[in-house]
């Protein structure tokens, strides 16, 4: 479904129907819909995609890649275009996301995860004309022998299209390939973080819940003004002996011949996750992102309170990363869904404006999840 804010997020528009799943106009045969993505481009389109897909018994029986536009900021819809299609289960996608160009009307890619029995590489599909079509996957990554190349994110800087995925145990390694030719070729394999990989299961701290933190995930964004590069991650680790997660941010001004060390977004000690990144023209970079509260029992707290929170990142002298205070945006007690884990989605939304950044995520409730928009003054 698609909501529109035109006063930065305060208020949102009625909720639409995207034509994904089948029942809504999609792709005949296609009852569930996952990983939606959104983009604007320097024309004001707005592009996004999202998986429809069958379910079977170990590999969807059918995934097709779709993309609709909107021409007029989302009060209207274009009928859907299918980008990448499979009909049987020799493969199907995971994940997807879109990055318009900033420079080029009309043109725009997607990336994805072409999960087969032969590999697992990050695949990518190119627009000219507005999403109206789009190019055969071409692939950006080697196929990884222990993992998929997870949840592959397009990212247009410095004159070069960027893929930036995770691979490894639990997204334990960092890498893009980057093209300067449309993607008809792609570079090596590059490295941007390699971090231990984790083995355990994951707990809200103080409890025995377990929790699922997308930690394969990663989110990576330019900035408009300077094309530097950032990435944020969340990175599996073990403190005391107990299963740790925390979120890290790293950046590369040289267009990612080199990176910043990585920098941790929450404060030593704390259980930090899934978080989303989003650059302001010249600066600050903001991190939203969730930690475990306080954890008590009583009136005002839960032995699961989630606290949801947004802190800015500036370049400082040396060229290292500057973090500013963390701003509270929400706080919520995290309840299990019906196989008893903890878990709120892959990822969420996070758009920088002149007034600070505002965030829009999913936060349990005693009826289900609801998605919200949250606003950070920040800085």
């Amino acid at each position: 479904m698609a909501s529109v804010s035109r006063d930065g997020g305060q208020t949102w528009s009625a909720a639409k129907v995207l034509p994904f799943n089948t029942c809504a106009g999609g792709s005949p045969g296609l009852p569930a819909t996952s990983d939606p993505w959104v983009s604007i481009g320097v024309d004001g389109r707005v592009y996004v995609t999202a998986i429809g897909w069958l379910p079977g018994e170990y590999f969807d029986s059918a995934s097709v890649v779709t993309s609709v536009t909107s021409s007029d900021g989302g009060d209207r819809w274009n009928e859907p275009v299918a980008v990448s299609e499979s009909r049987t289960p020799t493969f199907m996608h995971d994940n997807t996301a879109v990055d318009a160009d900033r420079d080029i009307v009309g043109r725009a890619w997607v990336a994805t995860t072409h999960w087969s029995v032969n590999g697992r590489p990050a695949a990518v599909s190119r627009t000219d004309d507005g999403g109206l079509h789009w190019s055969p996957l071409t692939f950006a990554s080697p196929s990884f022998a222990d993992a998929p190349a997870s949840a592959p994110q397009p990212v247009v800087a410095n004159g070069f299209t960027y893929v930036f995925y995770g691979h490894g145990r639990d997204g334990s390694q960092l890498s893009f390939a980057r093209s300067g030719d449309g993607g008809q070729t792609w570079s090596p394999a590059a490295l941007v973080h390699e971090g231990p990989e984790s083995e355990g299961e994951l707990l809200f701290p103080g409890t025995e819940t377990e929790m699922s933190v997308a930690a394969d995930i990663m989110h990576a964004a330019a900035d408009p003004s300077t094309d530097d590069l950032y990435v944020v991650f969340t990175a599996r680790s073990r403190v005391d002996t107990a299963p740790q997660a925390a979120v890290w941010l790293t950046a590369s001004r040289d267009g990612g011949s080199s990176w910043s060390p990585p920098v941790a977004v929450g404060e030593p000690g704390e259980m930090t996750w899934r978080p989303t990144l989003a650059v302001a023209p010249g600066g600050p970079a903001y991190v939203s992102y969730f930690r475990a509260a306080a954890v008590e029992i009583g009136a005002a707290k839960s032995a699961r309170s989630t606290e949801v929170l947004v802190r800015a990142f500036e370049w400082a002298e040396g060229d290292g990363l500057s973090a500013g205070p963390a701003e509270s945006i929400d706080r919520f007690d995290w309840r299990p869904r019906a196989n008893g884990s903890l878990f709120l989605g892959d990822y969420h939304g996070l758009v920088a404006t002149e007034q600070g950044a505002v965030a829009v995520f999913s936060r349990s409730t005693p009826s289900g999840s609801r998605i919200v928009s949250r606003r950070a003054a920040t800085p």
